[in-house]
């Protein structure tokens, strides 16, 4: 039976959104693309098999007494204190400061000492933590992404949401870490990519609900 219908008029696709894909697309690695690594040797990374060049992967990071006191590493709420006791008679003489004493005696220097006890024990903390199982700097994978041939991490590209033109975390306008965004063209593709995909799925039926059978044969 011979199809009689008219075939619809077709109008085109959203050609500004169009554009915005086509512009994300080209901004960034040539495709395709591949997963690849050793996980005895370090996390997979994400390679352009075009360019033979990283596209996203992994850094080492020494971590940072400033990185480590934000986590709560020395928080002095964490920080061991108790009474401490004469030996002989029981009665209190003072605190331990994680294992330091601080005598009430004088009391006039009380409050100082005290807080240069827990001044100490956070420092130790801290140390401590910077260290690993090894003696080792205590070291982490961030994720990177490449500028140039080179990795930067992610975290040193990010847009805070408090701060959308801040580019670092100490920034003082940075009272809160959340992040929205990230400056750079892979990590804004990736983002899109989903929306992107749907859009031009759903482009695609609708060009092909609007042609008739012969004419839907040759956009395959």
């Amino acid at each position: 039976m011979n199809d009689t219908r008219e075939p619809c008029r077709y109008d085109g696709p959203d050609t500004e959104r169009l554009e915005q894909i086509r512009a994300r697309a080209e901004s960034v690695p040539a495709g395709p693309w591949a997963w690849r690594g050793n996980i005895d040797h370090g996390d997979p990374r994400l390679v352009s098999l075009a360019t033979g060049y990283d596209v996203l992967g992994h850094v080492r990071h020494e971590v940072t007494r400033d990185e480590a006191a934000r986590r709560g590493v020395g928080d002095p709420d964490h920080i061991e204190v108790g009474p401490l006791y004469d030996g002989k008679t029981g009665e209190p003489i003072g605190v331990h400061v994680a294992g330091r004493k601080v005598l009430n005696d004088p009391p006039d220097t009380f409050d100082e000492r005290y807080e240069a006890a827990l001044d100490d024990a956070r420092h130790d903390a801290i140390t401590e933590y910077l260290t690993d199982e090894y003696g080792e700097p205590r070291t982490e994978d961030r994720l990177a992404l490449t500028v140039g041939h080179w990795y930067q991490p992610v975290r040193d590209l990010v847009v805070f949401e408090v701060a959308p033109d801040a580019t670092d975390r100490e920034d003082p306008r940075v009272y809160r870490a959340d992040v929205v965004g990230i400056r750079h063209p892979v990590a804004v593709f990736l983002e899109h990519a989903k929306a992107d995909i749907d859009h031009l799925l759903a482009e695609n039926a609708a060009l092909r609900a609007r042609l008739v059978p012969g004419d839907a044969a040759r956009v395959n």
